[in-house]
């Protein structure tokens, strides 16, 4: 919540100091204290298929290694989302 009261305040300058608050504080002191013990599988096994998937400001594709290339452009004002939320976006239409 720190970073984005500060990026408001800062008009989204990702180069301007930022003051955390003590619960900020005491988090970040907790990842730092405990990253190196932290250990969790990924993999649960093989995957059954393999899909590649992109998305750009104008559209969006994806494909699995055994199946039809898929595709299309964004309705409009989908362009205007942020590139993460439309990579995912990419993803779910995608598996459809």
């Amino acid at each position: 919540m720190d970073k984005t009261v500060a990026l408001k305040l800062r008009k989204g300058n990702y180069n301007k100091t930022m003051t955390l608050s003590d619960e900020a504080k005491h988090e970040l002191s907790w990842w730092v204290s405990s990253i190196e013990s932290a250990y969790n599988v990924v993999s649960h096994g093989q995957a059954d298929t393999t899909m590649t998937t992109d998305a750009s400001k104008t559209g969006w594709a994806g494909c699995s290694l055994a199946g039809t290339p898929t595709g299309g452009s964004w309705d409009p004002g989908g362009s205007e989302k942020h590139i993460n939320w439309l990579e995912v976006k990419a993803i779910l239409l995608s598996l459809k």
